[in-house]
Formats: C-alpha cells, structure tokens, sequence
C-alpha cells in the first residue's frame, strides 16, 4: 500500500489509516506486514508478524498506531506479504487480499 498515515497536521487535518487483511484459502496462513516509512533508509523495515486462519478476515483501524508501527514514523508504505519461513500451503489454494484507506478524521461531514 503506497500511503499509510497516523499524523495530525497544523492545519488540524487528522490523517489515519485502515486495512483489511482476508485470507481466501483453505489453509491457515502467515503474513508478515512490513512498515516503510517516509523520508528513510528502509534497507530494514519494521514488521509485525500475524496469522489468519482459513478464510480468516483482519481489520485494523489506524493500523501505524494500533500495532505501534507508529514509533518508526507517521507516514509511509505498507507491504504485506507471506512469510517464507511458514510451510507452503501443500497443492491446497492460498491467497490474501489486503485493502486500505487512508482518510481525514476532520473533513467535513456532507
């Protein structure tokens, strides 16, 4: 995901983000999401580690703040991916959709 963000502006803008993680296999499945931040070296990111049983649904709201992501910074990329360390899925189908938004908590409400 391009933009995550957990930053309020001087303008009082509140930016926050949310993602959805959802396993659509069979098979219990490991994931690990890894943190980019904005304006920084990321040759080692930041990264939480977390497992979906089949057909297993996760979603995090304010996801830098909720799993503390946010000490490394406000703003930046998210990349879920498999972990390689977890057992292959064994010829049973596999696969995680991940979805997200980022959005103002103080726009206006029309």
């Amino acid at each position: 995901m391009p933009l995550v963000a957990a930053v309020t502006e001087p303008g009082r803008a509140e930016w926050r983000s949310d993602v959805s993680v959802h396993n659509v296999g069979s098979t219990e499945l490991r994931l690990v999401a890894s943190f980019l931040p904005g304006g920084r070296d990321n040759a080692a990111a930041p990264a939480e580690a977390f497992t979906l049983p089949p057909g297993g649904k996760s979603v995090v709201t304010n996801v830098l703040a909720t799993t503390g992501l946010q000490r490394w910074g406000g703003t930046g990329a998210l990349v879920v991916q498999g972990d390689g360390g977890a057992p292959a899925c064994a010829g049973e189908p596999c696969g995680f959709t991940v979805f997200s938004r980022t959005y103002n908590l103080r726009a206006p409400r029309h």
